[in-house]
């Protein structure tokens, strides 16, 4: 089975939009759209584009990919906290809810 994926975001209704293109052996295709709530928006140093997660995992994900070592437990305190403030381990990015 082939498959093939097309991600974009829609800033006015905050979510983040998957399109599947599915493929199986007999050639038949079928579309999937996942749509999925933008809950923290993310501004890493040096990179022009924000990053938008649905969730902490995925937030924490965003951070590993680019060299920051900050859990999604790390997020949860943050934001406890009142997510304010320079927070050293984020090495200058900066994470806020959407």
């Amino acid at each position: 089975m082939a498959t093939m994926m097309k991600s974009s975001f829609d800033a006015d209704q905050k979510q983040i939009c998957l399109d599947f293109m599915s493929c199986d052996e007999d050639g038949i295709g079928s579309l999937y759209q996942i749509r999925k709530k933008i809950k923290y928006v993310i501004t890493i140093p040096g990179v022009e584009r924000r990053v938008y997660a649905p969730n902490a995992k995925a937030a924490e994900s965003a951070f590993r990919r680019h060299g920051i070592d900050f859990s999604m437990w790390q997020i949860y305190r943050y934001f406890k906290r009142g997510g304010a403030g320079e927070e050293p381990k984020l090495m200058g990015a900066t994470i806020r809810k959407a």
